[in-house]
């Protein structure tokens, strides 16, 4: 079987790899680099220079554990210059294990050809000369990926505004610093500047920062980043963008009120949409809706043979969550099987200082479907990993069903939660209770015994708080 994958990003290299170990013959056509948007421009950047900056940020802070290191200086050239190192290396890797699993790379831009009623399917190849191929094959996997949204906003045409790919290529630190946009792009980027000693703004248009996230903790953060020099306006939106001498003007509206915020730089992140539209798909017989390609539980499109999977089928538009489509639309095309994707247990992780990482649902959510709840919470600042690590600021939060004692959401704000979290999902996964977890021996000094404690706290048996709060029941 001949398999043809258009889009080399997660969901495309990995569903490329895997339906090569399935025995199939893959070719896999890439217009841009391999590792698509997370790689070079989205995930890896950013938490290679979100990381720099963390590591500047606390050691403006050694003297507080003892360490005198005198002034501490931002590189921000060499900062640049390890990050591109290390996407350079990841992209080199995901070239190298294509070449390992037997999968041929063919550069250029890839269309599904128009639809007919034979079989093998059709791709055009366009090369950057000009030049077109086509490929024939059995079955074809689409990871067309996703592109920034621009909203219509009057102004985004200035000189100083970018988006958040360009927000990672600056040569130098603004300044100042307005985002707009308090979703996940929009607060790690605004973390990153913010620690970077810019001053930096973010105006979001809903009530709370990052809605995918429990509210408690969204709320939480949004202490913790103002606490730390961020200023926040939530239920506000951008009515215009000026441009004024070597200065960006941001009008700005909160209810009946309107402000003027004055900027060296604008970041839109606002999000990101499939990239779906103009690739002539409806004409191959593989339906689009609102910029989407649509897919069956099984990631096939409404052309047989067809299938999709990562940012452009829409949905969760995460890199792990495209990894797994990739995989599960590989198998199902190559095996024929009919395997579908649990999203129930794909976590949120999110690299602010602290993080943030949930799975399951929220309590907000919960509630709204009317659930019996019981909830367990333990602070960081009685976590003794969390204290030798100078951040004691967060708490964990075990949301269980009331009916059954099954653990259905955990959300966690603090040091290593983006690692901590996948007990979450592995519990979600296989119906664990809060018991499970807490008959479960942690390791001690651990951020890590935090997440038994919580669980303990669901029954007011927490060890490590005293007086613990009876537990919340709905």
């Amino acid at each position: 079987m001949r398999v043809v994958v258009i889009g080399g990003g997660p969901a495309g290299y990995v569903g490329a790899i895997r339906a090569s170990q399935l025995g199939a013959e893959v070719v896999l056509v890439e217009r841009r680099a391999l590792g698509g948007t997370c790689l070079n421009e989205g995930c890896v950047p950013t938490k290679a220079l979100l990381h720099t900056v963390g590591l500047f940020s606390q050691m403006r802070r050694a003297a507080d554990l003892g360490i005198d290191v005198g002034e501490v200086k931002l590189d921000w050239a060499r900062a640049q210059a390890r990050k591109e190192a290390i996407v350079k290396r990841l992209v080199a890797g995901v070239g190298m294990l294509l070449r390992k699993a037997g999968v041929q790379v063919v550069r250029g831009n890839g269309r599904l050809a128009a639809s007919q009623l034979v079989t093998p399917l059709r791709v055009t190849v366009k090369t950057e000369d000009g030049s077109e191929t086509e490929l024939k094959a059995e079955k074809v996997l689409l990871a067309l990926g996703s592109r920034a949204i621009v909203p219509p906003i009057p102004g985004l045409d200035n000189p100083g505004v970018m988006y958040s790919a360009e927000a990672l290529e600056v040569s130098e630190l603004p300044r100042r610093l307005v985002v707009i946009g308090g979703g996940v792009i929009g607060i790690e980027l605004a973390t990153m500047f913010a620690k970077a000693g810019c001053d930096v703004v973010v105006v979001e248009m809903l009530h709370d920062i990052l809605p995918p996230v429990d509210t408690e903790l969204s709320r939480s953060l949004r202490q913790l980043l103002t606490r730390s020099g961020v200023r926040v306006y939530t239920g506000s939106r951008v009515v215009s963008v000026e441009r004024r001498g070597d200065e960006l003007v941001v009008r700005i509206r909160t209810e009946d009120k309107e402000e003027e915020l004055t900027t060296d730089r604008l970041l839109v992140a606002v999000g990101r949409r499939p990239d779906a539209e103009g690739q002539g798909l409806e004409e191959a017989g593989v339906r689009v809706d609102r910029g989407k390609i649509v897919v069956d539980d099984y990631l096939e499109t409404s052309r047989p043979g067809v299938f999709a999977a990562g940012d452009v089928i829409g949905g969760v538009m995460l890199a792990h969550v495209a990894f797994h489509e990739g995989i599960v639309a590989a198998e199902n095309a190559v095996l024929g099987k009919n395997r579908r994707v649990d999203y129930k247990t794909v976590p949120n992780a999110i690299y602010t200082d602290p993080e943030v990482a949930g799975v399951g649902l929220t309590e907000k959510q919960a509630r709204t479907m009317g659930l019996s709840i019981r909830i367990g919470r333990f602070p960081l600042a009685a976590n003794a990993k969390a204290l030798i690590e100078n951040n004691g600021n967060g708490f964990v939060k075990v949301i269980t069903s009331e009916l059954d004692g099954k653990v259905i959401g955990l959300h966690i704000l603090g040091p290593r939660a983006t690692d901590m979290i996948s007990e979450g999902g592995l519990a979600l996964q296989m119906g664990a209770s809060v018991e499970d977890i807490y008959a479960t021996v942690h390791p001690h000094p651990t951020i890590s015994e935090a997440l038994a404690e919580a669980c303990l706290a669901v029954d007011s048996r927490a060890i490590h708080i005293p007086n613990p709060p009876k537990p919340v029941r709905d």
